[in-house]
């Protein structure tokens, strides 16, 4: 299958929207042919980062963080990283570029808790802004109820389903604050949130559990949750409930990432699948 390039065509579309040639194109990871991912440096000095993802919405990773931006949540050397511009024919948004590292990338080295501290005053601050009309709800039955339909269906999923129906869906939710859409320059020490293609209107305990699940997947340093929840603030016991429930939904929708993605063959799959699965079942015990 062909790769999506920068072709002629596109080179042009992006001088007149950015108002400058593109002098370098530096592809990043995936390069497939589904997604393109580049940094692009600009006749005037700028970079940018440009990323194509078919099903990727305006409404989310354009609008969204212009919306939020009037909550003047950034503080404290943190930040929403605000997009320059989103290409609905290419299914493109256009973000300046920043220098750093993901913190995924960092674990479990680094273990900054000033870092982790405000990483949690920032969700708090998301999750507390009042919800646009633009944005879609997510309940814990729209992420599961297609994973049944692909025939990925474990004892727990229609269970999950039913204990978490009717859990209020009022919060501004990122969707995927998985530490690789967390960005430290360690130089500046700027802490930016990143990419709100999978934002919705969901509970905040939804979007706190892929945050705690990738975290340990990831590796994060033993100081990790305490500092994150320092940050956050106190949650109420029925609350704490419904996050380990939405920490079994979370392992579910990635072990049928492992199962959907990694190859049948790959000697890793079965530990993998039978780790996440384990997690999931060990939540619904408690």
């Amino acid at each position: 299958m062909t790769k999506l390039v920068f072709t002629p065509g596109l080179k042009s579309k992006l001088k007149d929207l950015l108002g400058s040639n593109i002098v370098k194109v530096d592809y990043e990871s995936p390069v497939t042919d589904t997604a393109l991912v580049a940094k692009l440096t600009l006749a005037d000095g700028r970079k940018v980062r440009y990323n194509s993802r078919p099903g990727q919405s305006g409404v989310t990773t354009y609008e969204l963080p212009k919306y939020l931006s009037q909550f003047n949540l950034t503080r404290d050397k943190t930040a929403i990283l605000e997009p320059i511009a989103f290409m609905s024919d290419e299914q493109a948004i256009i973000y300046p570029h920043i220098e750093g590292n993901t913190l995924k990338k960092l674990f479990p080295d680094v273990a900054v808790d000033p870092w982790f501290v405000r990483m949690g005053q920032l969700l708090r601050a998301i999750h507390n802004a009042p919800p646009p009309e633009f944005l879609d709800r997510v309940s814990a039955e729209d992420i599961l109820k297609p994973l049944i339909a692909k025939g990925f269906e474990t004892a727990n999923t229609a269970q999950l389903v039913k204990l978490l129906e009717g859990v209020p869906l009022d919060n501004v939710c990122h969707g995927d604050p998985d530490p690789c859409n967390w960005l430290v320059d360690e130089d500046s020490d700027l802490l930016t949130l990143i990419d709100f293609s999978d934002a919705g209107r969901s509970s905040a305990m939804h979007d706190i559990a892929i945050l705690l699940c990738h975290s340990r997947l990831s590796g994060a340093p033993a100081n990790f949750e305490e500092a994150f929840w320092s940050g956050y603030g106190p949650i109420d016991q029925d609350v704490q409930h419904y996050l380990k429930l939405w920490l079994g939904v979370v392992y579910l929708r990635n072990a049928y990432y492992i199962e959907t993605w990694i190859p049948a063959g790959d000697p890793k799959k079965p530990k993998l699948m039978s780790e996440r699965l384990g997690m999931a079942e060990e939540l619904m015990k408690q």
